[in-house]
């Protein structure tokens, strides 16, 4: 697999994360580190990292996860035995790896309005 310069080419929509589903989204650095995010509950998830045959490894080094909403690094802690970043849904998170753009993780906290046809809706 091919590595490209994170730094030159700007991030886009890839699809999205829940809290409520156990499905896990990978993100491939390179042939040996791949990031992975999986929900903990329906309010945390974890993002750790595996090599290329599937075993945990400790966060590379260059691996820093930001909580933008804070605008603090989020602090590296071992949960199900590997070393991970705990992340929550009410926050905005960006992953850079040797300064470079990895993932951006934008909250969507928002609701659907189901109303009966016989009211109307409008935006002010």
């Amino acid at each position: 697999m091919e590595k490209t310069d994170s730094n030159l080419l700007p991030t886009m929509f890839r699809g999205s994360f829940s809290y409520k589903n156990d499905t896990i989204n990978v993100i491939v650095i390179d042939n040996n580190i791949l990031v992975k995010i999986q929900r903990v509950d329906q309010n945390v998830a974890r993002i750790y990292f595996t090599n290329g045959q599937g075993n945990s490894i400790r966060i590379p080094a260059g691996m820093t996860l930001r909580d933008l909403t804070n605008n603090t690094n989020v602090p590296r802690i071992v949960a199900a035995g590997a070393e991970s970043y705990m992340i929550t849904w009410v926050m905005n998170y960006e992953l850079r790896y040797n300064g470079g753009e990895v993932l951006n993780l934008d909250n969507q906290k928002q609701q659907s309005m189901r109303v009966p046809p016989e009211y109307a809706t409008y935006i002010e």
